[in-house]
């Protein structure tokens, strides 16, 4: 690969550019990409949003991380207007899709459509950590329904 010419500038920050960090992490239901989407004070996990109409104007998607700690569970919910993803990247544990119970790792990347009940269960004994997204840039467009 050769070296940008001259003429390209580099920029520290850029509008559509999201950087994560360990404080950008926030409980469930307690931050600028879900605080409006109606979370059950029960649901446990920590998120972070990265792109999406809060951060960097998206109207079509929305990608951010999670963590679970040993013991943690994300409620059984589906999502009536939306699909959604996750890619596992560290831990184990037992999602939830339907009727289905899953075991996951990394590596592991599950579709979820419209109207799928889900749940994500950290059974294991470290951090889970995860991406996610949504098919729209705001979480609550896609409406949040508890199973439980």
């Amino acid at each position: 690969m050769s070296e940008p010419s001259a003429e390209v500038s580099f920029v520290e920050r850029h509008p559509l550019v999201a950087h994560a960090t360990e404080e950008g992490y926030h409980k469930i239901g307690h931050g600028p990409v879900d605080s409006d989407a109606g979370v059950d004070p029960r649901d446990e996990g920590r998120i972070q949003g990265l792109l999406g109409a809060t951060n960097t104007g998206s109207k079509d998607v929305n990608l951010g991380l999670g963590k679970m700690s040993p013991g943690d569970y994300h409620l059984r919910h589906h999502h009536p207007r939306g699909s959604e993803w996750y890619y596992f990247i560290k831990g184990a544990g037992l999602v939830h899709l339907n009727d289905d119970r899953v075991r996951v790792r990394p590596g592991t990347a599950i579709y979820i459509p419209a109207g799928t009940v889900h749940a994500v269960l950290n059974d294991g004994d470290e951090d889970i950590e995860m991406l996610w997204g949504i098919s729209t840039g705001e979480y609550g467009d896609i409406g949040l329904v508890y199973d439980e």
